[in-house]
Formats: C-alpha cells, sequence, structure tokens
C-alpha cells in the first residue's frame, strides 16, 4: 500500500489528526496482512530537491491527535517535514490499544523513516507493535521499498497473492521489471496493481502484462522510462512515452543499452552512441 497516495485520496479531511489517523485506517483494504510504505524523507537527496523545486508549504507542527488538521491540507503535505510528523502520528495512534480490536487476526507492516514495525493484536484488547530487522531499508523511494516488501512476502510465504495500490507509473514499472527478473520464477500465484482513483480505477494483472512483452523489452523498461523522462529526468520535447516505446518495441537492438543504464557510474561509449542513436530515431533522422 502506497500511503503517499493514500494521503492524497482522503476526501473530506477531517478536523483532528487522531480522526485524521481513523479515517486513513479505515482505508486500509481488508486483507489480513497489509504493508504501509512510505517515502522516507531526507534532507539532501535528489528526491528533496525535485520537492523543494515544486513548492513547499511552511512546517506545521503537531502536537498529538488533538491538535487540529490545517484547512488546506494539500499544502500541508507539500511540507517533507509535516509528513514526517504524520507519519510518525499514525505509527503512534496505530499501535495503540485503541486499534487493538481492528487489528485482531490482521498484520500491518509499519514504515516509518528507515525503520520497519510489525504492528498487530493477539486478543483484540492490547497491541503488539515490533521492529522487523529484515525490512530495514535506506531507500528513500517508495516505490523501490515496494518491491522489497513483495521479496519479503515471496521468502516468508510465497503462495500469496499480492495486491499492491499506487498510481504511481514508476511503480508499474518496477513491478513489471521484477516481475520478469525475479519474481516469476518464484510460486507467486498473482500480483495485480490497484492504480487509478474514482471510476477509472482498476486492476492490471503484472503477469498477463509482463508476458504479454518479450523479457528484454521488458527488462529494458526502467532504463527506458527514465531516459524518456521522470521525476529526477528531463522529457524529450513532444515525445512523450509511447512514440518512443513503439520504436523500442520495434527496434529490439537497443533493448541491451537500455538495461545497462544505471548499471555502473561510467557509461560506456557503446551505450552513448547507442542512446544518440535512438535519440536521432525518436525524431524521425538517422545519426
Amino acid at each position: 500500500m502506497d500511503g503517499n497516495v493514500m494521503f492524497h485520496c482522503v476526501k473530506n479531511v477531517p478536523e483532528t489528526f487522531g480522526m485524521l489517523a481513523q479515517t486513513l485506517f479505515h482505508m486500509l483494504p481488508a486483507c489480513s496482512e497489509i504493508h504501509f510504505v512510505t517515502d522516507t524523507y531526507k534532507d539532501i537527496s535528489i528526491k528533496s530537491f525535485e520537492r523543494n523545486r515544486r513548492g513547499h508549504s511552511d512546517t506545521f507542527n503537531i502536537k498529538g491527535p488533538a491538535t487540529k488538521v490545517p484547512k488546506i491540507f494539500h499544502q500541508f503535505l507539500c511540507s517533507d517535514s509535516n509528513k514526517k510528523q504524520l507519519i510518525r502520528l499514525l505509527l503512534s495512534e496505530w499501535s495503540s490499544a485503541t486499534y487493538a480490536p481492528h487489528l485482531k487476526s490482521r498484520k500491518i507492516f509499519f514504515i516509518c523513516e528507515e525503520s520497519c514495525y510489525s504492528i498487530t493484536s493477539q486478543d483484540g484488547t492490547n497491541t503488539d507493535c515490533q521492529p522487523i530487522m529484515n525490512l530495514e531499508s535506506s531507500q528513500e523511494e517508495a516505490d523501490t521499498c515496494i518491491v522489497l516488501h513483495i521479496d519479503f512476502l515471496l521468502q516468508s510465504n510465497s503462495n500469496s497473492n499480492i495486491v499492491v495500490r499506487s498510481t504511481d507509473t514508476d511503480v508499474f514499472i518496477l513491478l513489471l521489471y521484477f516481475y520478469c527478473k525475479k519474481f516469476k520464477s518464484s510460486n507467486l500465484e498473482i500480483i495485480l496493481f490497484d492504480t487509478g482513483v474514482g471510476d477509472k480505477r482498476k486492476l492490471v494483472n503484472i503477469g498477463k502484462v509482463a508476458s504479454s512483452y518479450p523479457a528484454d523489452l521488458i527488462l529494458a523498461l526502467p532504463g527506458f522510462y527514465a531516459f524518456t523522462g521522470c521525476d529526477s529526468t528531463g522529457a524529450f520535447v513532444r515525445q512523450g512515452k509511447l512514440k518512443p516505446f513503439r520504436l523500442l518495441e520495434s527496434n529490439p537492438n537497443y533493448h541491451g543499452s537500455f538495461q545497462n543504464q544505471g548499471s555502473s557510474v561510467i557509461v560506456m561509449e557503446d551505450t552513448k552512441t547507442e542512446m544518440e542513436d535512438f535519440t536521432c530515431l525518436m525524431y524521425g533522422s538517422n545519426k
């Protein structure tokens, strides 16, 4: 579950942060095991620079569950400090005895900064909150952290059906990539990507999509996605994603170069040349 998506899906923002914690808790899917994953907010990073570039709001002090939620909630979410405080409050609230009746026979894996906690209740009266060392991670993006949690699930119970709730295309690309690279060889029954909002919400079967294309093309997707424009890279003028993807699909000789993107700090000259060739191809000319 992409927690950042949940924050932005709250329609009627309640009066206090305690009530907001209840609202978000009841938005969780009715599953026996839930992984609530959020970004880790670091002071100095490419991601923090991008967020600051988009705009930020003043820091708000959440003193406790009785603190009133700012009227413009989406502006509150523009501050990394505010989101850090909100995540800490959710962990504190959901692990309190108040939520014990709702946690009986359920387990929530909760990411807070670089740590992960298991929250559950055996008797419906008291809660148990324990750190999970195997899920400690310095990953900043929830996108890659979601993949870590899927891998954890497969190691502990490979027969699980997994549903990933996110509206982020980055997550979709990573799911396709890791399905081909690793998850396909496990005993995973099915992995679904729950995306969209409102009447546009839909379930996408990752296995079916991945099997519809050559494996080399799927393994080239992360490099292709970054090359054609993402959060930290600029996009090509008047190109978008679909046209370059169709070119990549029909020119498998470029698959290897896109697969090599990010594999090393030093980019090989052959890879540079092929990327230049592909760029020229996007604009309808040969180098």
